[in-house]
């Protein structure tokens, strides 16, 4: 392996490190005073309402809005909770797949994309 080529692996695991490291703590559940069950992290807010169209809407077709009883889901980019939705019912929990694993997937999946591009460019 040449000394380039290590260094272009190392520049890649050393991101993949500084990337992820605010993912670390994403998801984790915590405790404010006595009430817990509270969402920490950077994606706490569109967390709750990925897990309510994940977990609601995606069940009947046409997608049904979680937060308004009868409406339909329109307009909406519902393709990653379809994907963690599929993932669910393989008895992934859609927790992990949001807050561990998409993360983790698509870091490998930009690198790929990245490490092809750097290849073609010769």
């Amino acid at each position: 392996m040449s000394l380039k080529r290590l260094l272009f692996l190392l520049i890649i695991f050393f991101a993949l490190i500084l990337t992820l490291l605010p993912y670390f703590v994403d998801g984790r559940m915590g405790c404010l005073e006595k009430h817990c069950g509270f969402i920490f992290g950077t994606n706490y807010r569109d967390g709750l309402w990925f897990f309510a169209v994940t977990n609601t809407a995606l069940n009947k077709i046409p997608f049904i809005h979680p937060t308004f009883a009868g409406e339909n889901l329109t307009g909406y980019h519902f393709l990653p909770n379809f994907l963690v939705f599929l993932l669910s019912k393989i008895g992934i929990s859609p927790f992990f797949s949001y807050f561990k694993l998409i993360p983790l997937l698509y870091f490998l999946i930009i690198s790929l994309i990245f490490q092809d591009f750097k290849n073609n460019k010769k």
